[in-house]
């Protein structure tokens, strides 16, 4: 089982499963929030983004925890949050965050986390808008 660790985004508390030390350990990258997280966090949730956000459908590549679909889907106007990432751990942590965050204040909103590799598994529909941040990794 994973240890949790509740942090705190624009105000919001959402679940990693790894301290820094856990995750220089494992060969997973999506299990931990990234610096880029928080700054398209800051953008989505300014003026501007939320104005891009207001009515829209979005989907998330490469969410990792769900924190920034999360946090958009809280705090912005949006239809539609499809959050989806490759690897399988990822999924299951952004499910969590999505029914803890999401379905608790916007019960009635579409929003879940799904598997998809992107380029490989279609998309299951068209979306207005499309995000993600830290998408690129080397293989080690």
């Amino acid at each position: 089982m994973w240890n949790v660790y509740r942090l705190s985004i624009s105000s919001i508390q959402f679940q990693s499963t790894m301290s820094w030390c856990e995750f220089a350990a494992s060969r997973s990258t999506g299990l931990r929030v990234y610096a880029g997280a928080h700054i398209l966090i800051r953008f989505l949730t300014s003026p501007i983004g939320l104005e891009l956000l207001d009515n829209a459908s979005l989907v998330e590549r490469g969410c990792g925890t769900g924190a920034v679909g999360s946090v958009a889907a809280v705090t912005a106007n949006v239809k539609q949050v499809v959050v989806t990432d490759g690897d399988p751990r990822a999924c299951e942590l952004a499910k969590l965050n999505i029914n803890h965050l999401v379905h608790e204040r916007k019960p009635l909103l579409p929003a879940t986390a799904m598997q998809m590799y992107w380029g490989n598994d279609p998309v299951p529909q068209a979306f207005d808008i499309g995000i993600g941040c830290e998408l690129m990794y080397y293989k080690t």
